[in-house]
Order: structure tokens, then C-alpha cells, then sequence
């Protein structure tokens, strides 16, 4: 079973981290060190994101531009020395909001037809 959390925690939250940090250092010019310490993670791992030789491209999170305005604020935010992290869950709950997980959920699992996740009921 593959419930939604293990959805946001192994496919979503890596690709915001990627998408945040692609941001940072490509449009904000903060450094891959700074990015790594912002974003909780070393920075041999922005590197990767950044070489995109890790975490797979989500559809939801790229074609959408209301997630990419929410993604800049919060790439924003990290840059200004705010704390991002109620804004990343704020996204998770914006995306489970708007059904953008139920494709990607059913793309990696079986998913019940009864499941009302992202409904909220």
C-alpha cells in the first residue's frame, strides 16, 4: 500500500526541493552552500537537482502556474532568511486540494476507489 504521505514525502516534497533550489541558485544567484543549509539538505544534493540527476519531473508541479508562483514565493522567502517551511506544507495541501495528486498517486500505486484523500472526506 502507498498511502498519500509516502507520496509527498518520496515524489513531491524532493521535486519542490529541486524546483526551490533550481530558483535560488539560477534566478537569485544564492550560492549551492547556502541553498543546501536553506533546504535542509547537503549540497552534493542541490548539485544533483540541479543537473536534474535527481527527482523526476512531476507534471502537476511544472505545468501548473499558480504552484510556480506559490514555488518562487517560497524560493523568495528562503532567499530573504524566512522560514519556508509552513509554505511547503501549505503547497502539499494546495496540490491535494486541487486532485493534482491523485494522477501521480495512481501512477505509482493501486489506488482503492473509494479513496477520498484528496477530498478531504
Amino acid at each position: 500500500m502507498y498511502v498519500p504521505c509516502e507520496l509527498m514525502v518520496l515524489h513531491v516534497l524532493p521535486r519542490i526541493r529541486a524546483l526551490v533550489a533550481e530558483e535560488l541558485v539560477n534566478v537569485r544567484g544564492v550560492s549551492q552552500v547556502r541553498v543546501a543549509r536553506i533546504l535542509g539538505i547537503t549540497q552534493p544534493a542541490v548539485s544533483q537537482y540541479l543537473r536534474k540527476a535527481r527527482s523526476k519531473s512531476i507534471k502537476a508541479l511544472e505545468d501548473d502556474p499558480v504552484i510556480s508562483r506559490e514555488l518562487s514565493r517560497i524560493a523568495k522567502t528562503a532567499a530573504d532568511g524566512g522560514d519556508i517551511s509552513t509554505k511547503m506544507c501549505g503547497l502539499c495541501r494546495k496540490l491535494r486540494k486541487s486532485m493534482a495528486l491523485c494522477s501521480l498517486h495512481k501512477s505509482v500505486a493501486t489506488v482503492p476507489r473509494s479513496c477520498s484523500f484528496c477530498r478531504g472526506k
